[in-house]
Formats: C-alpha cells, structure tokens, sequence
C-alpha cells in the first residue's frame, strides 16, 4: 500500500469521511453499480482506493475460496494517442483475474526480460474471455485507478464509447470503482443515460476557508511538520504559514506534501534548513497554479450543481390555458405560412362538393 513521503499514516477528516462512505457502500453489498472516486490532482485518491481494496480483501470478501479472485484491477496508462486504449484495459483485466493465455512467462530459466505469449486477440475474444473469467474467479470488484485516462480525448464521442466499454464490467455480481479526476466526472454523467444513472459519486474535496476546514489543515500541516524527514528552522514555521500554504497549495495535503518534498530538497541544496525564505523560493509559478486551480473549480462546479425543486401538478390533466392547443392557435391557417411551388393537397385548394342524393 502506497504511503505518504513525509508521514507514514496521516489520514485527515476528508480522507477518513470518503472511506466511511466507500465502506459503507459495500457493507449494502451493491449490484450493477459504478462507484465513481473523484477529486483534485494528488488529493489522495490512489491512496484511498489502496484503503478500500484492503478492506474488502481482509473484512467483506475474507471468506472467499481459494480460487476466487474477488477484487481485480488495474492502472490506467496512455498510448501515443493520450488515453487508454479498451483492449489493454480487458488485457490487464485479464492479467490479474489469472487468465492463462493473459500471464506473463519467462523467456528462459534464468533471470531474463519477460515477455507476453503472443496471442492475436480482439476485443470480442478479450470480452468473452473476461465474461467467463468472472464467473469462474467469483470476481466480485473490479478496481481502475487513474481512470481520466479513459476518456483523455478530444473526440467527444469516442471518449464516451471508450468509458462505455468498461460498463461491460458491471453484471450482476460486479461492482466497477473508478478512481480519477474531475474530467472523468464530467463524461461519466453527461454523455451515456444508462451508465450515470448506474454511478455513486464518492468526492474527495479540499479544504477550503471556512473555520471547520482552517482548522482540519492546521492539524494536518502541524502533523508534517512533526516529520523527523523535514529540518525545520522553527518548529511552529508551519503552523505560522498554514494559511500560505492552503492557498497556494489549493486545499489539497497531496499538493502540500510535494511542496515539502521540494522545500526540503532546495534547502538541503542551500545547506540550510527550511525557513520563511526557503517557502517563498519555492512557490508555484503563476501558469502552475491557475491550471490547477481552473480544474479543481470545474469540478466542483460540476459536481456542486443538485437537482432543483419544483412543484409537481396534481394530475396530468392541470394544465395551463395558455399551453392548451387554443391558446397557442394550433391548426390556423395564417396567410403566407404555404410553401410556393407546393402540392395542391399541401395548399388546400377549393374543390367541388359532391351532388347530394335527395
């Protein structure tokens, strides 16, 4: 499990709050559910989802047999084009439910690169053969980390194709969890109807500048600052920047911690320890900063918007004066409103009455 640079654990009120959330969730035992872990850039999400998968490991699929495999997953990586490709999901998939054709070999006895068995495979076959490998594994949770890659495109529709085929993971024993950021949020419930209303959205949000927050990273920053890896000046020089470090930090502890990773190698360098000066020769530029601050409020306006109230009629049969055909003169005729050159039944022209039969 992936852990903090400058602590071994720190694990603060937001980081705990959307693990309850996620514990909670499997504890109802979903079905037919995408699990959706967003959040800014370093927010811990990776982190979080190391938690989870241990969890369900070692507490709600502890009982499984000896050949189950009940959570799988993989890292999403990019090709030359700046996605994930389908096929090297389901192969990676593939590769860690245990599938033999899908097994890295060694080239010899001895200690040799590994190859993979050159097998030619579509998706078809990947898809089939990944159908029958859940079910053979009784795999339960199919886990992708850094998933945004999935729908890193510039083709709005091909990136709604590519997260669509991960929704094959999801049958009725399969729970799929994606972990990304705010761009995968976006496309997950904007373009396909069938698969956002099949997500739970778990936020993993920064701190901001109300008191309850201020005071969470005052803790968190008063924590790092106890590290026996950071050579501190003054032991409150944290505590006494917080509120310059939560800004220019975005909120987010990941954020921070690279920034004392940074802090700590520029003083090392100066051989000095880390002071007031030391922070501000180590700031983010300004392009650095309004990019990452542009996409963190995007996300949260995205996922900040709710569904408005609104009064539902009494029956289907209350409406308006004004929306009635009458009303909005359905069925007039007005001049001017006939196409030229149109057919004679389209211009209703005068025609002769039938003779009545007396």
């Amino acid at each position: 499990m992936r852990k903090p640079k400058l602590t071994d654990v720190i694990e603060h009120r937001n980081f705990r709050f959307c693990l309850d959330v996620l514990k909670g969730i499997f504890r109802l035992c979903p079905t037919e559910a995408a699990i959706l872990l967003v959040g800014p850039t370093n927010g811990g999400k990776s982190q979080l989802l190391a938690y989870l998968v241990s969890f369900l490991i070692h507490e709600i699929y502890q009982g499984a047999g000896p050949n189950d495999r009940s959570v799988i997953g993989f890292s999403a990586m990019t090709t030359r084009q700046g996605h994930t490709t389908p096929k090297f999901a389901l192969h990676e998939l593939l590769e860690d439910v245990g599938h033999p054709f899908f097994q890295q070999e060694p080239i010899s006895t001895e200690a040799a690169p590994l190859y993979r068995p050159a097998i030619k495979t579509d998706e078809t076959f990947c898809l089939r053969a990944l159908k029958g490998a859940f079910h053979s594994r009784n795999v339960k949770v199919a886990a992708v980390d850094d998933a945004h890659y999935l729908v890193r495109t510039k083709d709005e529709q091909y990136k709604a194709s590519l997260l669509e085929a991960m929704k094959g993971v999801i049958t009725p024993q399969t729970t799929l969890v994606l972990a990304g950021g705010y761009e995968l949020a976006q496309v997950a419930m904007a373009y396909r109807t069938h698969f956002a209303e099949r997500l739970l959205i778990v936020h993993l949000p920064r701190y901001g500048k109300n008191k309850s927050d201020t005071t969470e990273w005052r803790r968190v920053v008063a924590t790092m600052g106890q590290s026996p890896k950071l050579r501190l000046r003054s032991p409150n020089l944290l505590t006494d920047e917080a509120d310059r470090l939560r800004h220019e930090c975005h909120g987010v502890v990941g954020i921070l911690e690279k920034r004392l990773v940074l802090a700590q190698a520029f003083a090392d360098a100066c051989r000095t320890p880390i002071s007031a000066k030391v922070l501000n020769q180590t700031r983010p530029t300004a392009l650095q900063w309004e990019t990452t601050e542009a996409d963190i409020k995007r996300g949260e306006k995205l996922l900040g918007t709710r569904v408005e109230l609104i009064d539902v009629p009494q029956s289907p049969n209350s409406i308006t004066p004004s929306t009635s055909a009458k009303a909005s003169g359905a069925g007039k005729h007005t001049k001017g409103t006939w196409k030229k050159g149109a057919r004679p039944f389209e211009r209703k022209p005068r025609r002769a009455q039938p003779a009545v039969r007396t």
